[in-house]
């Protein structure tokens, strides 16, 4: 009975990631009008998380290594609730992004551990039914997050969406200072600061490198400058792995074919996953005007079935293949991409719906498989360094990707917008210039134009900027898209036909 109680604390405090994720993301808008910020700082209050998480994230098991899981789980989830009581109580957009930063290094110490904790404490027979749960958690909470995010936003404010980690996460401290036990002694290992550095700093680089091409452009200097230090970064990186005797990240893991497919196609649908999240909230909020609560409900169309299926995936490997399950958890994304594409075309809330239904259905297959294969994969004394390293590529794409997509949209959306008032022959004040530009880009909501100009020229506008966002919109999911087709043939080609080992030696893995 007390290692049920020990998954059950675990998976409290894995639920504090997805909780926070998608109730942050019901909170974006109202975050951007209280703060009075624009889309490309607005980024940055999850960049500055995800990236965080994706550059320390592969030091997590290290870090266990070195002083023991039990010890680090109860450490990083503090370093979390105090984040998020700082990001609750900040007054300025930077004040709230260093917040989130505090937030991200708690969860890269966290994330790995869970996984390495529930190997440990499980028995061979019941490690699977006990992975099952936590990533069925994934699911739950993050059909929990939008709801409460929407109405803590509604009854209270934003900053709730933060306070409300608080009395979560110190529950999961006491939990775990009665319960879990110490798995690991403490071991001289050598962490790869090196490493940690060029690393984050060349993910930091490539972010900043994206989110200023609207402001500078593919053909400046300073863009070209931060690029080529990037790559200089990133070189140093894979210089120091392959000399370092204890490094971040085994680059000689990556030779090895199904665990490179496993760890790309993940990355893909991170981005994907990342993206849609994050620019959905925005459009039901501010271009189609709904409330934060019914944002969240509708929401909870995907992700109260991502919480429903995640525990039958673990089932269904036993009948299906692996890469037949995630060849079909990518065609299930493209569709709901494509129904994306329509609802946003057609304002077809049934499109929107359907879409939002596929989305949860497609990654309730894909994250169970994904996960289940790298632990599988993964040597015995290397399993929590894997699984670091999974999470570590698919939160840097996942960074990418909102980096990415947001500098698109501000691009596009300024592109179409200025012929849409070129075309109408309106005449804008440099203030209402810019105001009609971030609601055209998301930030702003359409209803703020009925402040700014008279009525009918309110409506104008509101139709143009619309147009303009759903423009520049339609073409970040159709890279999202490609990335699920994408995703799709790195499947087919870099797995073979194979299930997942269920016998006795967890470790076991068919020669791929």
């Amino acid at each position: 009975m007390k290692k049920w109680l020990i998954l059950f604390t675990i998976c409290l405090d894995w639920s504090l990631m997805w909780i926070d994720f998608t109730a942050v993301n019901v909170a974006l808008a109202p975050i951007a009008n209280d703060l009075n910020t624009n889309l490309g700082t607005l980024q940055w209050v999850i960049t500055a998380y995800t990236l965080c998480s994706a550059s320390l994230m592969a030091i997590g098991g290290r870090l266990g290594d070195m002083y023991g899981h039990r010890r680090l789980f109860i450490i990083g989830t503090l370093i979390f609730v105090i984040s998020s009581a700082l990001a609750g109580l900040a007054s300025t957009a930077l004040l709230l992004i260093m917040s989130r930063v505090g937030q991200g290094i708690g969860i890269a110490m966290v994330v790995p551990i869970t996984t390495a904790l529930v190997y440990l404490i499980f028995d061979q027979r019941q490690k699977g039914l006990a992975l099952g749960f936590l990533t069925g958690t994934t699911g739950v909470s993050m059909a929990i997050g939008p709801t409460v995010g929407g109405l803590l936003i509604s009854s209270l404010n934003w900053r709730w969406v933060f306070f409300i980690n608080i009395p979560i996460g110190l529950f999961a401290i006491l939990m775990a200072l009665i319960l879990v036990p110490e798995t690991t002694e403490k071991k001289s290992v050598r962490i790869d600061f090196p490493g940690i550095i060029t690393l984050s700093a060349g993910l930091f680089c490539l972010l900043m490198t994206l989110n200023k091409i609207p402001q500078w452009g593919i053909v400046s200097v300073e863009f070209w400058g931060l690029f080529l230090l990037t790559l200089i970064l990133l070189s140093i990186f894979i210089i120091i792995e392959t000399r370092s005797q204890h490094p971040l990240i085994h680059l000689d893991l990556l030779t090895h074919k199904a665990l490179i497919g496993i760890i790309s196609l993940r990355t893909c649908a991170q981005y994907v996953f990342f993206v849609f999240m994050f620019f959905i909230s925005l459009y039901m909020q501010n271009i189609l005007g709904f409330s934060a609560d019914k944002a969240g409900f509708l929401l909870l169309t995907a992700t109260i079935l991502l919480g429903i299926f995640s525990p039958f995936s673990g089932h269904l490997m036993n009948y299906f293949s692996l890469r037949s399950l995630i060849i079909s958890s990518c065609f299930i994304l493209a569709l709901s991409l494509i129904g994306l594409i329509g609802a946003a075309q057609a304002h077809s809330m049934v499109f929107l719906i359907v879409s939002l239904m596929l989305f949860g259905i497609a990654y309730a297959i894909h994250f169970p498989t994904t996960n289940f294969a790298v632990l599988q994969i993964a040597p015995p004394d290397q399993s929590a360094l894997v699984t670091g390293m999974l999470f570590t590529m698919a939160f840097a794409g996942a960074s990418a990707g909102i980096t990415l997509s947001s500098a698109l949209l501000n691009t596009l959306s300024k592109l179409k917008l200025t012929q849409l008032l070129a075309a109408s022959k309106l005449t804008l004040t440099p203030i209402q210039a810019n105001l009609v530009h971030n609601t055209a880009s998301g930030a702003q909501a359409l209803t703020s134009l009925f402040d700014a100009f008279p009525t009918a020229v309110a409506k104008q506008m509101a139709f143009v900027t619309q147009k303009a966002f759903v423009f520049g919109f339609t073409w970040i999911i159709v890279i999202c898209i490609s990335l699920a087709v994408s995703a799709m043939f790195i499947a087919a080609f870099s797995l073979k036909n194979i299930r997942l080992s269920t016998k006795k030696n967890d470790n076991y893995l068919p020669e791929i």
